[in-house]
């Protein structure tokens, strides 16, 4: 077992010495949320975001260890608590379900039956030299477009939000780009402000349902994602805040990893506690975020490691946790649905928890 140093001595000798008082100090507070019950004493864990450094949450679990039903529970009390506005990336269209134990109410939008607003065609120029340059970085970070090719997307692009013509247009100008086949099947010129479709998500909980989409293209569904990721920042009134004011939720983190990491790291760390964006991501390994890993778990306040059978497993997870060797083989016997090893900023120790799901 690795010994600890310093401070940590103190730490953990106190918890032996009186661990009921321990552990009530660092699981119970009233001002956070709820997460579930400690296996060691069965006392409630409570996290507070308005404490933490950030207010993102990682969880990493295999399939079928339970992160999606944590996720949707976490969401669900932050929501709850601190009324933020949700907006959730659903791959596999579980979520309406999750969330079925609860009383939120969740609109659901589905690109591919309501197309995203490319532009609108009452827009004045500077409106639509923005929509078309978000449109452009968001297109060129996901598929790659040469700089020639990049120019002639914005002009054909602002001809067509000028003329109010279709997307399809695009073909004469791009043909044979393979990528335009799925962009103008998600993407429309409105006549009118009045039909924007984004509205409903950037002002009010919203379900993304990105099954099919998904399972079409793991590139499109990243081009999604980033582009609404994107026009959330760019319109959300964002103020200093310690406490979440919008909660965007991205379960398998591994589809788009490939595509957008460096600039979701980016946004992670950038927009975080003192401007009330928080990020709720799920994956179901460690390594599925590469090189970004450290990025992504030190800017979390939250971290579950969700129960697995495999050693190798934990020891990738140890380092993030503070997993001790005897807290590897301890957590290894984990073995039901929501038993899971925390790590809660600001304390040090892991704990094991299982969490509550919202129907329990």
């Amino acid at each position: 077992m690795v010994k600890p140093r310093g401070s940590r001595i103190l730490v953990d000798l106190l918890a032996y010495i009186n661990p009921l008082l321990f552990l009530c100090i660092q699981t119970h507070d009233m001002e956070g949320i709820y997460i579930g019950m400690n296996l060691d004493f069965g006392s409630k864990v409570y996290w507070s975001p308005s404490s933490a450094i950030t207010s993102h949450i990682f969880i990493v679990g295999p399939s079928g260890s339970g992160k999606s039903v944590a996720l949707s529970t976490l969401s669900y009390r932050v929501v709850e608590k601190f009324k933020p506005v949700l907006t959730v990336f659903d791959a596999k269209a579980e979520y309406h379900n999750l969330f079925k134990a609860s009383d939120l109410k969740l609109n659901e939008f589905n690109p591919l039956r309501t197309p995203l607003p490319l532009c609108f065609c009452d827009d004045s120029k500077t409106s639509f030299e923005q929509n078309v340059t978000t449109f452009l970085k968001v297109f060129s970070k996901i598929y790659g477009i040469s700089p020639s090719l990049y120019r002639a997307m914005y002009e054909g692009i602002m001809y067509i939000c000028r003329r109010c013509e279709s997307v399809e247009r695009l073909y004469d100008i791009a043909e044979g780009l393979e990528a335009l086949n799925d962009i103008a099947e998600i993407f429309e010129v409105y006549p009118t402000k009045d039909l924007n479709h984004m509205k409903s998500i950037l002002n009010g909980n919203t379900v993304i349902n990105l099954r099919d989409v998904f399972l079409r293209s793991t590139a499109l569904s990243s081009f999604i994602i980033y582009y609404i990721v994107d026009n959330i920042l760019r319109n959300s009134s964002l103020s200093f805040s310690s406490i979440p004011q919008r909660v965007i939720v991205l379960d398998e983190l591994w589809h788009v990893t490939p595509y957008i990491i460096d600039e979701l790291t980016q946004i992670l760390a950038r927009y975080s506690r003192g401007y009330g964006i928080s990020f709720f991501m799920a994956t179901q390994n460690i390594d599925d975020v590469g090189v970004h890993a450290d990025v992504v778990t030190s800017s979390s306040a939250l971290l579950l490691a969700m129960a697995s059978p495999v050693h190798g497993y934990w020891n990738k997870m140890a380092k993030y946790l503070n997993l001790s060797r005897r807290g590897i083989d301890r957590a290894v016997k984990l073995d039901r649905q929501g038993e899971c090893v925390v790590r809660m900023y600001p304390y040090e120790n892991p704990m094991f928890i299982y969490v509550d799901p919202l129907d329990s």
